[in-house]
């Protein structure tokens, strides 16, 4: 086959792209597909490493900040779910009046129950 015609032949063929994006990387790959667009073999593949953003003075992780505050958030949801677990197992078992449960136990906003 001459080039043109190799050239022609390339636009046709049916490609894939998968991507694996990680936290601190991406990986790629370009596969060919067949006629029943399974794909056949690995045309490429590579990955990109992504540097950390820092503080330049600090040299803390930008990031910081932001995972901390996720974390409390997480934290307070995780125990406001247990406790409205407990609730409904022990008013389930008829351990307890919903009222009386509220009057034992101290819920305020800044502790993270409601």
């Amino acid at each position: 086959m001459g080039e043109m015609s190799k050239t022609n032949m390339d636009r046709h063929r049916s490609y894939r792209i998968g991507l694996d994006i990680g936290i601190a990387s991406v990986g790629w790959a370009v596969l060919e597909n067949d006629s029943q667009d399974e794909p056949i073999r690995i045309l490429d593949l590579g990955v990109r490493i992504l540097r950390q953003q820092r503080f330049q003075k600090t040299g803390a992780a930008l990031a910081a900040e932001r995972r901390d505050a996720r974390t409390a958030r997480r934290r307070i949801r995780r125990r406001r779910h247990r406790l409205e677990r407990i609730k409904w197992l022990f008013e389930r078992e008829g351990l307890i009046q919903i009222d009386s449960f509220y009057g034992a136990v101290s819920f305020t906003k800044s502790a993270g129950c409601l």
